[in-house]
């Protein structure tokens, strides 16, 4: 038996949910449970039941605006339905500390930099090892997949496996839309696409908070946010044009907005469409 929204939101309320993989306790407001999250849940809890290998969720946005939260919430609340899904990180597909010091890339202003220095740009992943590992996990292979270290500040190989019982596969991460090869690739490979955003001074408080969680010290963090994070969110905003729904807002008063045709959703929410969007960022 379906579970009501209300159900959802109780049986959500209920659990001690942690982001980073620190002890950093996520807490999720009635409204945005039951005016984003749980009606996307059941959407995409709908698809799954609709196709005939594993749905690829994605869920990209620039950095801070809580893609880590979200598919952490919306894992949750998977889970509450009976499905056992797995939630990706991009950021596992970095290229390895060794690799970054070894080679140089075309950074923000255009010029070669150590690719140690453009960490969390989109040079800085092994985009083409994201796209066949995707296109084989959709296809139903089981894979154990790269997680990054927020203590190492690098990636470890192997510490997620995909096993056949994980039908459902939510990948965050900054790039997945961009239109550059093979980021365009990797973006057909989405059952559901979604872009989570919110104002920039709440993306640069957030993106600090976390740099802090993860043992860097306050004017190292500014100073990543402020060469790094900032430009990388001037080239991620404009690849919301790609998604089919857009989470936007503060939390606590989180909106959002369908940019795709309304007939493509199947479940009865208060999701609002592209005409009411104006709140969304």
């Amino acid at each position: 038996m379906s579970r009501s929204p209300e159900e959802l939101w109780k049986g959500l309320s209920r659990r001690r949910l942690t982001i980073d993989g620190t002890d950093f306790a996520l807490t999720v407001s009635e409204h945005d449970a039951l005016t984003v999250y749980v009606p996307l849940a059941r959407e995409i809890a709908a698809r799954a039941e609709r196709v005939d290998r594993r749905l690829l969720v994605g869920i990209a946005g620039p950095p801070g605006a809580g893609k880590t939260v979200t598919a952490v919430i919306l894992a949750a609340l998977l889970e509450e339905m009976g499905e056992r899904p797995l939630v990706v990180p991009l950021d596992g597909f970095h290229y390895p500390n060794r690799y970054l010091d070894a080679h140089q890339g075309i950074g923000h202003d255009g010029k070669m930099h150590r690719l140690r220095e453009l960490k969390g740009w989109h040079t800085t992943f092994d985009s083409r090892r994201a796209l066949r590992t995707f296109s084989r996990l959709r296809d139903g292979e089981c894979l154990g997949l790269p997680v990054y270290s927020r203590t190492l500040h690098d990636p470890v190989e192997d510490a997620l496996p995909v096993g056949p019982e994980n039908r459902i596969l939510l990948i965050e991460g900054n790039y997945l839309y961009l239109d550059a090869d093979p980021w365009r690739r990797i973006r057909e490979l989405f059952n559901l696409r979604i872009f989570v955003t919110a104002p920039v001074e709440v993306l640069c408080r957030q993106v600090m908070e976390r740099h802090v969680r993860g043992g860097r010290g306050e004017h190292v963090a500014r100073r990543k946010v402020d060469e790094v994070d900032r430009p990388n969110m001037e080239a991620v905003l404009p690849t919301r044009v790609h998604a089919d729904v857009i989470i936007g807002g503060v939390r606590g008063d989180l909106v959002i907005c369908i940019t795709a045709t309304r007939s493509v959703f199947t479940v009865t929410s208060p999701l609002v469409d592209k005409r009411s969007g104006d709140r969304v960022y």
